[in-house]
């Protein structure tokens, strides 16, 4: 059995599939995804502004206006990046948390089991639960994830339409 759960949720959902499983001797596989993360613009490959040899003519005190005009944006640039790479770190910290504790629940439940957690951006959630719907004969989704608006729809795409294997 297959069963995806968000990061943010509660471990109820899990605990529940552990028991059923744990009934009928099956084993779990559960999913752990993000929210979609904070998307990140990639670095720009140049300043954007095509040199021409008459710009080159431009006097020395415009050139270093520009200049630091651009260190300033640069430095803009650095700063929101730096805060986009914290929040990813952040993200990435909790999802390794709960997957540790998730580990720790099924282990306690002497309980044939395999956790996997995925960080990908929101085109890609279905991709990822489709993979592993394939794999399983059915796959449970708790009502927390559900009434989630973000990933909610994308795993019922995913598991039930993309799949074709039964939903819970």
């Amino acid at each position: 059995m297959l069963n995806v759960t968000g990061a943010d949720h509660s471990g109820q959902d899990v605990r529940i599939v552990a028991n059923l499983c744990a009934e009928v001797g099956a084993h779990l596989s559960v999913l752990i995804i993000s929210p979609p993360p904070l998307v990140m613009s990639p670095p720009p490959l140049c300043d954007g502004v095509p040199v021409w040899p008459e710009q080159r003519a431009l006097d020395r005190l415009e050139k270093r206006s520009w200049q630091i005009g651009r260190l300033s944006q640069d430095m803009d640039r650095l700063e929101k990046r730096s805060r986009q790479i914290e929040g990813f770190s952040h993200d990435m910290a909790r999802l390794q948390k709960r997957s540790r504790e998730i580990r720790t629940l099924l282990r306690g439940m002497r309980l044939s089991h395999e956790v996997d957690t995925d960080y990908g951006d929101q085109a890609n959630i279905g991709d990822v639960v489709r993979q592993r719907a394939l794999c399983a004969d059915l796959t449970i989704v708790g009502p927390a994830l559900l009434n989630n608006d973000d990933l909610g729809p994308l795993v019922i795409n995913g598991s039930l339409f993309e799949s074709g294997k039964p939903v819970l």
